[in-house]
């Protein structure tokens, strides 16, 4: 059987209860008691700076081998995959850049499971399950196409002078040489 990557995302939008939003810090509590209680990590993304599940992918993978490396900058993981994505080298930039702000109404959510004994499945239906507490308690709603869309949008003019392909290659370069 083919091994699964062991992060989920999904793109969600805030419709909140009864038509009203909610406190951006109830986001961070229910966060919070996913990760006490189903022992996942989640990080939240701007999904206009991501251009798909690639981009995700490639700072997964080397926010992985700086913490091999010990030259992690982030103590949390999913904080230092967050910098890695947003080709910052300080923490506060990556998160003005990729973290969410009190206005976002949408917004990737990033789970990660640091368990590698877990199965694939067992891994996907941990993923499902954090993903149920998050968009019930949250009111969200699931917005699949959020990726790469909103990422095109914002960045339709770069992406006429440059071509995107181009500037995909452009912030892998940046994410690649982030720590030297």
């Amino acid at each position: 059987m083919k091994e699964k990557r062991p992060f989920a995302i999904f793109g969600t939008s805030i419709k909140g209860r009864g038509g009203t939003t909610f406190k951006f810090e109830d986001i961070f509590s229910v966060i919070r008691k996913v990760e006490n209680e189903l022992g996942v990590k989640v990080q939240l993304l701007n999904p206009e700076e991501i251009f798909g599940v690639l981009h995700l992918h490639i700072a997964f993978e080397k926010a992985k081998e700086n913490f091999y490396k010990k030259i992690n900058v982030a103590e949390d993981f999913t904080l230092e995959m967050l910098r890695v994505a947003s080709g910052e080298r300080q923490i506060k930039d990556a998160l003005k850049k990729l973290g969410i702000k009190e206005k976002d109404r949408k917004f990737l959510i990033f789970i990660y499971c640091e368990n590698k004994n877990l199965e694939a499945g067992d891994r996907e239906s941990l993923f499902k399950s954090a993903k149920e507490i998050i968009f019930e308690e949250l009111a969200l709603q699931e917005e699949p196409e959020i990726l790469p869309t909103a990422f095109l949008k914002k960045h339709a003019e770069e992406i006429k002078r440059k071509g995107l392909e181009n500037l995909k290659k452009e912030i892998i370069e940046k994410m690649s040489v982030i720590d030297l």
